[in-house]
């Protein structure tokens, strides 16, 4: 199956299968295929899924199945990695990640391979990092009730305010 033009670089790197209800196999070797590299692989209404095998490295982060998983039967999901450092555990979205990682329920037919801490079950898988970009900043006066103003010694591009309200 040709997928080449499955990818999707304006939306980081999604790979969305959902579309092919009779896919039964899915293998991926480190987050590439095609030579594009994905973040998120959509899986969802793929009733005829029995086997999902990935290794997964620093690009693969989340596997979605959340919506289709409650009607796929007799799954193994092989997770495993070809690296020999510390990589991000990869996220697979489901509806009841508890039901799934106590193999309860639909998720009793479910096996899943990997070394602990290679995967883990969520029912809202997000994109995140732990290392941000801290600048100083003083907004004066504080509290105010129409006009402040901003202090830094960085570039600012872009300034957004919200209320309490979030408006």
């Amino acid at each position: 199956m040709d997928i080449s033009n499955l990818y999707n670089i304006n939306n980081g790197g999604t790979l969305d299968l959902s579309s092919f209800t009779n896919l039964e196999e899915f293998y991926m070797r480190g987050g590439t295929i095609e030579g594009a590299d994905y973040e998120i692989v959509i899986l969802d209404d793929n009733p005829n899924l029995n086997i999902i095998d990935v290794k997964v490295n620093d690009l693969l982060k989340i596997l979605h199945l959340k919506g289709g998983d409650l009607s796929i039967i007799n799954l193994l999901i092989e997770v495993g990695s070809d690296e020999y450092r510390e990589i991000d555990p990869l996220c697979i979205e489901v509806t009841n990640p508890n039901q799934a990682e106590n193999q309860q329920g639909t998720y009793s037919y479910w096996t899943t391979i990997g070394m602990t801490g290679m995967y883990y079950y969520s029912q809202t898988c997000t994109l995140s990092s732990e290392a941000f970009n801290v600048i100083d900043v003083q907004l004066f006066p504080n509290p105010t009730a129409e006009h402040f103003q901003l202090k830094t010694t960085e570039e600012i591009k872009e300034i957004k305010v919200y209320s309490l309200n979030g408006k």
